[in-house]
């Protein structure tokens, strides 16, 4: 009995997808429906919660641009060891994606189901960040067919000196590079693809007063950077750039002819 909840196959298609449901489900399953006296538009929603937001309190940004050059440093000592475990971390991805795609596709399900769409705005401000999220199972795939059996093994017979040096050639050392780089915004692209959607799920469930409205409030506050059209945008760059990334084609690009 154990052996079924570490079973690869069961994780990815029945215990990921069931998480993401129930998580959904309660996520957004607890909020009453809207009286008639509530906005009823994205506009209208965003505009009481802005007023509220800055008549009850203060709040502060400070922006990190750290990091950045710490992560080019370690890049191909991270690009070796992808290469060794990438069916790993392959399957951790496929697992997360389905979770956030059965969560999402729930709390969706779950808003129609109580009365929250109260306006035609709300369906189109989540269907982007869904479909962005959707599109990250093909781009995952394309990270599946490029890390090969033979590679993973050659990776994993070698040291890292003789990897680079001696089994790669210039174009396949961009070409890894580029990979590692895809994976890293792959996962960046259905984390803020989710949390968009999460946004608008908060926003919308917070416009009536109860015992979860501090909750909603919090939410929508934390998630409010990734609102508006300039997330849209961004969502759709990180997908175009990780399909180039993941497909080779900025490697055959950036690679001398």
């Amino acid at each position: 009995m154990p052996e079924i909840f570490f079973n690869s196959t069961m994780q990815s298609f029945v215990f990921s997808p069931l998480m993401g449901v129930i998580f959904g489900a309660l996520f957004t399953g607890l909020t009453s429906k809207p009286s008639n006296h509530a906005p009823k538009t994205v506009v209208e929603t965003r505009r009481v919660y802005i007023e509220r937001r800055y008549r009850n309190s203060r709040n502060s940004s400070n922006d990190d641009g750290g990091g950045i050059f710490a992560l080019l440093f370690l890049l191909i000592f991270v690009l070796w060891k992808y290469v060794q475990v990438a069916p790993l971390i392959h399957e951790y991805i496929q697992t997360g994606l389905v979770t956030m795609s059965a969560f999402c596709f729930s709390g969706f399900l779950m808003s129609i189901l109580r009365g929250q769409y109260t306006s035609h705005e709300w369906l189109e401000r989540v269907f982007v960040p869904f479909c962005t999220l959707v599109m990250c199972f093909p781009l995952l795939s394309l990270a599946k067919e490029a890390i090969t059996f033979d590679l993973v093994e050659l990776a994993n017979s070698s040291n890292i000196v003789e990897f680079y040096m001696d089994e790669l050639s210039e174009y396949g050392r961009y070409f890894l590079m580029f990979q590692v780089i895809g994976i890293c915004t792959l996962i960046l692209l259905a984390t803020l693809s989710t949390v968009t959607f999460v946004h608008y799920l908060a926003l919308m469930n917070q416009r009536e007063s109860g015992s979860l409205y501090y909750f909603w409030t919090w939410v929508t506050r934390v998630t409010s950077r990734l609102s508006g059209n300039g997330a849209y945008v961004i969502l759709i760059i990180l997908l175009v750039v990780t399909a180039l990334l993941l497909n080779g084609q900025i490697a055959n690009w950036v690679t001398p002819g």
